[in-house]
């Protein structure tokens, strides 16, 4: 009987996990940032193009109307260009409030945030939205003491370096950016602050990974619901 009792537990765990995996997307990054999410977080790292991906077939929303064009996402000055009639248009910042890209048989869904800390607002790449929101935000910046193109006035591609961050939108609306370490996870959940710190000792979890720090944000739904 508690042999039963224990694989119906099991199966039950794995039943609740596999559904919020189906809650979890991937993070787009065909240059290698999400494999290293996996092992651990590598942030701002060298990128020589300020595009998350190039020229692939995406839609964008205008409303509830869907358009699809070929489309790549430029994470340097945040805006979307798209391939129309043979031309390349780069869409106003905020124009469009959410697009899709299709990547190697995979749908990557951003959208237009606003309010939010620091830089007012952008795109960014969701992960996860539930109690507690998930997003990822494609960043590259300018490296330090380099200049610009005199004749184009643009910073040239291979000055550019990766600036990525986790943004964590909590029940009370307080907006995060994050490179998931650990004491800024503890910090982000506050309130929980104690329980969570057990649990990633516990559970031996590195918060820099997807994975790891959704472990958190899954605990800590469950926190504030008990």
């Amino acid at each position: 009987m508690r042999k039963l009792i224990f694989i119906f537990a099991l199966s039950s765990l794995s039943f609740y996990l596999n559904a919020q995996r189906l809650l979890l997307a991937d993070v787009l990054d065909p240059q290698g940032a999400n494999p290293a999410l996996q092992q651990g977080g590598t942030f701002n790292v060298g990128m020589g193009s300020p595009f998350v991906v190039d020229w692939t077939e995406g839609y964008v929303f205008y409303g509830n109307q869907k358009e699809v064009y070929k489309i790549r996402y430029n994470a340097f000055t945040d805006q979307i260009h798209i391939l129309k009639d043979g031309k390349e248009i780069v869409l106003p910042r905020g124009q469009v409030e959410r697009f899709h890209i299709l990547y190697q048989d995979k749908e990557y869904k951003f959208i237009f945030l606003t309010n939010l800390p620091k830089i007012s607002y952008g795109y960014v790449q969701v992960i996860y939205e539930k109690d507690v929101k998930v997003y990822y935000r494609h960043h590259r910046k300018p490296r330090q003491s380099v200049e610009t193109d005199s004749y184009t006035n643009d910073l040239r591609a291979e000055v550019l370096e990766k600036d990525d961050s986790f943004v964590l939108i909590l029940p009370n609306g307080r907006v995060y950016f994050t490179q998931g370490k650990r004491k800024e996870v503890l910090g982000i959940f506050s309130d929980k602050k104690k329980d969570l710190e057990e649990f990633i000792k516990k559970e031996r979890i590195n918060t820099e990974k997807l994975n790891g720090l959704m472990q958190v944000v899954l605990k800590y739904e469950e926190l504030i619901k008990s």
